[in-house]
């Protein structure tokens, strides 16, 4: 049998969740039935992950790419004495990368004026590089020949070049995935013309695809994607063998051995919730004995979070482990996992890890963790920004060894039924192989 040819295609400037489910979903798939290739823009640090993680990666085909970051947005804002902080208290959502600060002295533009700036400046150059990715991606498209296009964009509208990627690819007469790993943003402005692109992009794509049910639906809602159109796609991962306690991982967490553990695995930044869970621990040391903490990750708001928890008193049950390549060394070895974000999640990884692991997990009501955890069964999910009812959470597993055991036993049995790699794999295939039969019967 010919393998189905899938071109996955993404731009990437951090190594996060959609490239673990690349690297997994390339471990997975039968070679002798799917063929993958990789391409996207020049990045060294996703090589080196994909390097490491896939079986027989001899790299990927790089794209030179027009991207947001680059500094038109800045030049102009510079020009006109726009400084960075009224930008963003005049701007409709912040862009990824804020430009320097002109002369903090001059009087900025009321909200309004500033508005239409940044709308008119970043339309022209968004439609600009749309031009040029569309020119160097259907050179992509040309060299592979693939089967199938695998756009896989970290949110929507994402990337740049990623979320026109099917147009590319159906101007050479390829079907498409496109892939959404995030929550979809509400349309900017100028509306208009963002329903126009999605519009455009809908036709070209075959099948759209999301991690998570409340993805899917926030993806029809915010951007007019037909619902049906939008498969669910979970995540998958392994399920360890059962193991003892490690003793020396417990040590390197800082957790003493007759005390109750909490990890946290989660980039330092203000969507994931930290301020939160540390208030949240301020309260339960009031009423029972408090749990060490300890928090992997890296991230601008780490200085803040430790002089919070300085601030309260905490820091003797709270510690910061930085990165760590030994998660699941260190998840094996705790009693809880807490992910306490406040939103822009989809199916966060680290929680789907720590179910394999068998422990309980406390979680917030965003995105797709009510899909994983069983509020109860396989822990707990409380409203996300509120201390008092994630304190109560922790506090009830806290006090309950029975509870932890049971809950954590019925996350694993939960992994192993509906988020296995195998079931995340074939259903990747199933779905490329539905989009390529219909291209070829229309």
């Amino acid at each position: 049998m010919t393998p189905l040819r899938v071109l996955v295609y993404t731009e990437t400037y951090s190594v996060g969740g959609c490239d673990r489910m690349l690297a997994d979903l390339a471990s997975h798939v039968d070679p002798e039935a799917v063929d993958l290739t990789f391409a996207g823009n020049a990045h060294p640090d996703l090589d080196e992950y994909l390097a490491g993680r896939v079986p027989g990666f001899t790299g990927r085909d790089e794209v030179e790419v027009a991207n947001m970051r680059d500094p038109l947005l800045g030049k102009v804002a510079h020009r006109l004495g726009i400084s960075a902080r009224a930008r963003n208290r005049g701007a409709e959502r912040p862009w990824e990368r804020p430009w320097e600060a002109a002369d903090e002295t001059t009087s900025p533009p009321s909200p309004s004026a500033l508005q239409r700036v940044e709308v008119a400046t970043s339309t022209a150059q968004r439609l600009t590089q749309a031009g040029r990715n569309l020119l160097a991606l259907r050179a992509l498209v040309r060299r592979h020949r693939p089967d199938v296009l695998h756009a896989n964009n970290g949110g929507y509208p994402g990337a740049e070049s990623v979320r026109v990627a099917p147009i590319a690819a159906r101007a050479e007469g390829v079907p498409s995935v496109q892939f959404v790993h995030n929550m979809a943003f509400p349309l900017a402005s100028p509306r208009a013309v963002e329903r126009a692109i999605d519009t455009r992009v809908d036709r070209a794509v075959g099948a759209w695809v999301t991690a998570a049910g409340r993805a899917s639906d926030a993806l029809a809602t915010e951007h007019g994607i037909p619902r049906d159109r939008i498969r669910t796609v979970h995540y998958g991962v392994p399920v360890p063998p059962q193991a003892d306690v490690s003793a020396a991982a417990r040590a390197d967490l800082g957790f003493p051995p007759s005390e109750v553990g909490v990890l946290v695995v989660a980039a330092f930044e203000p969507r994931k919730g930290h301020s939160v869970l540390v208030n949240a621990l301020n309260q339960i040391g009031r009423e029972c004995t408090r749990p060490y903490v300890a928090l992997v990750g890296v991230g601008s708001e780490r200085e803040a979070v430790e002089a919070q928890v300085r601030a309260l008193g905490l820091d003797d049950r709270i510690r910061f482990l930085g990165w760590r390549r030994d998660v699941d060394r260190l998840m094996q070895a705790s009693d809880i996992l807490v992910l306490p974000s406040l939103g822009m999640e989809c199916l966060p990884y680290a929680i789907l890890e720590a179910m394999s692991h068998g422990k309980p997990v406390v979680g917030t009501d965003v995105a797709g963790i009510p899909e994983m955890v069983d509020d109860g069964v396989t822990g707990a999910v409380v409203a996300p920004g509120d201390p008092a009812a994630l304190a109560a959470a922790l506090r009830r597993l806290v006090e309950d060894p029975q509870a932890r055991t049971d809950q954590g036993a019925a996350g694993r049995d939960r992994i192993a039924q509906q988020f296995t790699i195998g079931a995340m794999a074939g259903n990747m295939e199933k779905l490329w192989r539905e989009v390529a039969a219909r291209a070829a019967r229309d």
